[in-house]
């Protein structure tokens, strides 16, 4: 599930024009809010 979203934020960034309007800019609120502390908490998780 990690990966896909990775994957999909990835495709976001390097190739914006193929994500849909405002896609990479939530997506990179979520991990702003969400993912990072996850990471942050649990660093063993992969």
């Amino acid at each position: 599930m990690r990966e896909y979203k990775l994957g999909r934020l990835l495709r976001a960034v390097y190739k914006p024009e193929s994500a849909p309007p405002g896609f990479k800019k939530r997506l990179l609120k979520r991990l702003l809010e969400k993912d990072i502390n996850v990471l942050m908490l649990k660093p063993s998780i992969s």
